[in-house]
């Protein structure tokens, strides 16, 4: 049985260190998770130590999911509080977001190559040259 499948017993609690190793985390990422909210342990020992239910580890697994699917985690917070919230809408306007910054960074890209390509054929190209009219 994988440590994950253990999760799902009643009784089972997981210390942060086990549960960041399992999660393939840090421990200092599930502190920071912890300071803002995003997953608040369910219980504490008497001397403080966080301590992760099945519930806890299972809405670490979402925000994991999300996270690799590149979403900031201001967004992953309101997604997880919003029970109708659809990963399929969300990943349709994330791959909109993602489509408009890639088209920014085409057009820089293009820019830059215009510029490198003048500075290799002049020391010193005047501005009109590294940033013709059309380009702007």
């Amino acid at each position: 049985m994988s440590t994950f499948e253990a999760a799902g017993a009643p009784d089972q609690a997981w210390k942060v260190g086990a549960l960041a190793k399992a999660a393939g985390l840090t421990v200092r990422t599930l502190h920071y998770y912890d300071q803002i909210g995003l997953l608040t342990p369910s219980r504490r020992t008497a001397a403080d130590h966080r301590l992760y239910d099945g519930g806890d580890v299972a809405r670490l697994y979402r925000i994991s999911l999300l996270r690799r699917l590149g979403f900031p985690l201001e967004q992953i917070a309101a997604v997880l509080e919003d029970p109708q919230w659809q990963l399929a809408d969300a990943v349709g306007r994330h791959l909109g977001d993602t489509q408009r910054r890639a088209a920014i960074a085409t057009r820089l890209c293009t820019r830059l190559a215009g510029m490198a390509a003048e500075l290799a054929r002049q020391d010193n190209p005047s501005p009109e040259q590294l940033f013709p009219p059309w380009r702007r």
